[in-house]
């Protein structure tokens, strides 16, 4: 019953944002996210498992793992642990060390449209377009 209602709930949702957002981000209870592109969209369920395909782009997230969907305008590449006590450094595609943030949402927040370089503490970096 809860994948038939959040079924109904994500096509509700993904029919009014479809022209302003173009990813669609899972994060997972471990605060891992990936994404994926909304146009051709399509979620099934099999299994106990999420599985999202949009052209070549498949993410697959068992239910009992998934912590949230939120569709975005922020396009990354490679993947990045997203937790809430992760200090993130910003960076341009020049190299240029743009700022230092408490947590990787502080980071995108207020960037204007572009790509940059993403690093967390740990040393896992990941590049993210920003279209606005």
């Amino acid at each position: 019953m809860k994948k038939y209602l959040l079924s109904a709930i994500l096509a509700a949702i993904s029919i009014g944002v479809h022209a302003e957002y173009n990813r669609l981000v899972f994060t997972t209870i471990n605060g891992e996210a990936q994404s994926i592109g909304v146009k051709d969209l399509n979620i099934t369920y099999v299994d106990g498992e999420m599985i999202a395909t949009s052209g070549s782009e498949l993410v697959k997230i068992p239910l009992t793992s998934l912590k949230s969907m939120e569709f975005s305008d922020i396009n990354s590449v490679g993947s990045m642990s997203v937790t809430d006590n992760s200090v993130i450094t910003v960076y341009s595609v020049n190299g240029v060390c743009l700022g230092t943030f408490e947590t990787h949402s502080d980071a995108l927040n207020g960037l204007p449209s572009g790509i940059y370089i993403l690093k967390s503490k740990n040393g896992v970096t990941s590049k993210v377009s920003i279209s606005k």
